[in-house]
């Protein structure tokens, strides 16, 4: 008994969190790439991996590790490579 109501309040828990990565848009925004930023203040409405404009060095030679000024780039959850 202990084990499965065990089981069902992680399930219960698990299902409450969802996935905090999904955001809605107004109705009436635009959002061409779908990725629930709208438009206005998405850096690229065309792509759905990026969305937020932050900073970071460049990685000319693809080692893993950037150098040099750092630069504005338009990022998601991740900084692109390059």
């Amino acid at each position: 008994m202990g084990a499965r109501l065990f089981l069902v309040a992680t399930l219960v828990a698990a299902a409450a969190c969802g996935d905090e990565r999904t955001l809605h848009v107004d109705p009436g925004a635009v959002d061409a790439d779908g990725d629930g930023h709208p438009a206005s203040s998405d850096c690229d409405d065309a792509d759905p991996n990026a969305w937020d404009m932050g900073q970071a060095y460049r990685d000319s030679d693809g080692d893993g590790r950037g150098a040099g000024a750092l630069e504005d780039v338009c990022r998601g959850w991740s900084v692109p490579r390059g």
